[in-house]
């Protein structure tokens, strides 16, 4: 599990929270560095801190189940099958930050430098129904896996990097971090 920081210190990852972040449809995206680590800081001005601990745990959960596996996603990008090993991005940080006059929810992450699969292919999901449909059963199985719903992978999430073999992160398990829910078994 993540570890609780009940207040986040930008300065101590190199961010001034009043530089113009990369705005999420839910979070706003921060990049720093700790030592030679560069990190993502995601603050959720609107979202409720118990949110993102389920967030931050079903992701840990499944970053602790993928990553030590060899599984790889087969997906088309610009009318060519490629393969890449499958890595979840784990949250290392969640706690509150000062942030527009008050204290906001807020993550702390790896940040992956790199393409997503949305710039790699800027119509993935609209060209190949194939592709959508990899992305769609990736979802419901972590949902099955985790007994939750509301996980969502989308193309602007995973970040491709190239190699042999390449690797694609996925650095948010939904789009939509406020419809995560347990579900009742």
């Amino acid at each position: 599990m993540s570890e609780l920081i009940s207040e986040i210190n930008p300065l101590e990852y190199e961010i001034d929270l009043k530089e113009f972040p990369l705005e999420g449809s839910e979070s706003k995206l921060f990049k720093g560095r700790r030592g030679s680590q560069e990190i993502a800081l995601k603050v959720y001005p609107e979202i409720a801190f118990e949110q993102i601990k389920l967030y931050a745990m079903i992701t840990n959960k499944l970053a602790e189940m993928l990553n030590p596996k060899d599984e790889y996603l087969e997906i088309e990008i610009g009318g060519k099958k490629e393969k890449f090993l499958l890595r979840i991005v784990p949250v290392k940080e969640i706690g509150f930050v000062e942030f527009e006059g008050k204290k906001s929810p807020c993550s702390v992450s790896e940040f992956i430098e790199g393409r997503t699969l949305q710039d790699l292919s800027p119509h993935f999901i609209s060209e190949s129904l194939e592709g959508s449909n990899v992305l769609k059963k990736l979802s419901k199985r972590f949902c099955q896996e985790t007994g939750v719903e509301g996980l969502g992978i989308i193309p602007w999430n995973i970040k491709i990097k190239p190699g042999n073999p390449g690797v694609a992160y996925i650095t948010d398990i939904s789009g939509a971090v406020r419809n995560i829910r347990k579900v009742n078994s």
